[in-house]
């Protein structure tokens, strides 16, 4: 379930494991701008969950975050850096189900 309102669980598009992405990477960036209370992602997928203590903290990464390049200090000829886009979500468990059963891929 998308939501086009703020709510305190995103999900990042191009922040996955499948993209050279490292949890410590995304956990390390994020809380700069909160309290994390979780971040999922799952194997050889090019997406991961972030969930903040509030909403305002989740509102405040969104804004500085979204649309920019990830530097993950890889070999740029294999793996190019990401450009982060973001989603808000209603809860990551729902999502999380949602892939599982191949709607998203």
């Amino acid at each position: 379930m998308f939501i086009s309102f703020c709510l305190q669980n995103l999900v990042i598009a191009n922040g996955g494991l499948s993209n050279g992405v490292q949890r410590e990477q995304l956990w390390s960036l994020f809380a700069q701008y909160g309290s994390i209370t979780d971040i999922v992602m799952k194997p050889h997928k090019p997406y991961a969950f972030v969930s903040f203590s509030s909403i305002d903290e989740a509102a405040s990464a969104v804004n500085e975050l979204n649309g920019k390049l990830l530097s993950h200090g890889s070999d740029h000829a294999v793996s190019p850096d990401p450009r982060l886009y973001m989603l808000y979500i209603a809860e990551c468990k729902f999502f999380l189900e949602t892939v599982d059963i191949g709607i998203l891929m």
